[in-house]
């Protein structure tokens, strides 16, 4: 948090730089991770208006999303829903990964609510977004989740399909590095 308070003061000394959109997604990642709620919801307002007004559109998503955790988080499912549906029709004005992500946290959300249906229409958007834009990191965590949903409903051999291709996928992507950082990423976001 040190370094957060110390970038974004060297920020303010120098506003020809922008708001600095970046160090708040930090900070705020940080405080949620922490569980001190409060004040990243008043970091989280601050940095919101700030996009809304020079339409930083792609930023407000990010901080959409942030806020969405930490309704999630505090279990006001409901709240995360809200604010998981204004995120998704801006998210796909931006044509970002980050549509994927909201429709990932709905279809999570939904599962715990034990609402398979809707969970597993958002599971299969995500995914479909997650191959648009060839972010094939999350590919394999995303469609295990769907194999999940599948289970539920009783679909057994569409899920052990979906499980061959989550492990095809993955199988890929292990092949297709070398680097040890890039591999032990894509594990760790593959056991997500």
């Amino acid at each position: 948090m040190v370094y957060f308070e110390k970038a974004f003061a060297l920020a303010k000394q120098h506003p020809d730089g922008g708001y600095p959109f970046l160090t708040v997604a930090g900070e705020v990642e940080t405080l949620i991770k922490e569980g001190e709620f409060d004040p990243a919801e008043r970091l989280l307002k601050q940095a919101s208006a700030v996009a809304v007004e020079h339409k930083k559109l792609i930023k407000l998503t990010q901080l959409m999303l942030f806020d969405a955790d930490i309704a999630i988080a505090q279990q006001q499912l409901n709240k995360a829903i809200e604010i998981l549906q204004k995120t998704i029709p801006i998210a796909e004005h931006n044509r970002t990964n980050m549509l994927a992500d909201a429709q990932m946290k709905l279809a999570k959300i939904y599962r715990q609510q034990h609402k398979p249906t809707l969970a597993e229409q958002y599971a299969t958007q995500a995914f479909s977004h997650t191959e648009l834009t060839k972010n094939l990191f999350t590919a394999p965590a995303r469609l295990e989740f769907a194999a999940q949903l599948q289970w539920d409903l009783g679909r057994r051999p569409q899920a052990r399909r979906t499980i061959m291709r989550a492990l095809d996928i993955s199988e890929g992507l292990l092949a297709q590095t070398s680097s040890g950082a890039v591999r032990e990423g894509l594990l760790t976001e593959i056991d997500r």
